[in-house]
């Protein structure tokens, strides 16, 4: 039984920090630079009397430029103290999300570690 507990107590930490991300969403005006949707193509249609409808896309190109709101930070901590060690972690991490599915990075760990050994 306690083996059951332990194992239900360990894998719901890994359960818990699979959360699906969600963005919340604001209200911006159309000119503002926060709306995501201020590039995208715009269909216009435009009526006359005569019934005729006529169909007027424009488009505006993206700046190709180094967006600093698509920055990632993170970090890594870790410890585990006993009677004969003890181990310490720490990570950061950096990455850039280039899409809602596409995300690279990179990022160092350092590791201390102390053990007595008894002779």
């Amino acid at each position: 039984m306690r083996r059951l507990i332990l194992f239900v107590y360990l894998f719901s930490a890994l359960s818990a920090g699979a959360q699906v991300i969600t963005y919340d969403t604001i209200r911006v005006s159309p000119d503002d630079e926060r709306n995501i949707h201020r590039y995208r193509a715009k269909d216009v249609v435009v009526s006359s009397e005569s019934l005729a409808q006529e169909k007027i896309y424009v488009t505006r190109e993206q700046p190709a430029s180094f967006d600093k709101s698509k920055l990632r930070f993170g970090a890594d901590l870790g410890l585990s103290i006993s009677r004969n060690y003890t181990n310490l972690g720490f990570g950061p991490q950096i990455g850039y999300q280039f899409n809602e599915h596409l995300m690279t990075g990179a990022g160092f760990k350092y590791y201390f570690r102390k053990a007595r050994t008894y002779d």
